[in-house]
């Protein structure tokens, strides 16, 4: 989880911030405690002193962490087995798999979706804070769907039906209490 942000994922981030034009309403960045998504929030808060003057702070909160995915669950043996017979997203689909049943010895679906809320809960008293001031929130793409469908008012259950991964960039607005806007 400690990959650097790259320079293609740095054109992203401010490729998707040139159409902003409520940039001066930021008043706080939140970053999960990731190097890259603290990367991410760096490149956002200097781009928005270079726009605005504006410096703001970047909070870290563990809330906005990734998954965290049983990466042992496999033996190097069964790994190369799923690698040689269905490929990488076979991987993935196994660890995914484990995941939503809770078999993983790490977080399972139950514990993301309350993390999920936590932050929710956590975002809505930061804009109370911040007289509804507007909050840039770094994150992951499994956290960032996990968060859009609890907004959203989406189950467990309906996970994978109703959900996508979000793509670098992407951004999801609210409104006083509700997810408003989904955009790139």
């Amino acid at each position: 989880m400690d990959l650097p942000l790259s320079d293609k994922g740095k054109d992203e981030i401010l490729k998707s911030l040139e159409g902003e034009t409520d940039l001066a309403e930021i008043k706080l960045i939140l970053a999960s405690p990731y190097l890259r998504t603290k990367q991410t929030a760096e490149v956002v808060a200097e781009y928005i002193a270079s726009k605005t003057g504006n410096k703001l702070e970047v909070l870290v909160s563990d809330l906005l962490k990734e998954v965290e995915f049983d990466m042992d669950a496999l033996t190097q043996e069964e790994y190369n087995q799923i690698i040689t017979s269905k490929g990488f997203m076979g991987v993935l689909d196994y660890y995914v798999e484990n995941w939503l049943t809770g078999k993983q010895k790490t977080e399972n679906i139950d514990d993301t979706y309350q993390r999920a809320h936590r932050f929710l809960t956590y975002l809505r008293r930061v804009r109370k804070w911040t007289k509804h001031d507007k909050v840039f929130v770094a994150t992951h793409g499994w956290t960032g769907r996990i968060i859009k469908h609890v907004a959203e008012g989406g189950e467990k259950g309906s996970y994978v039906e109703e959900t996508r991964m979000l793509k670098t960039g992407e951004m999801f607005k609210f409104g006083e209490d509700d997810l408003i806007e989904l955009g790139y």
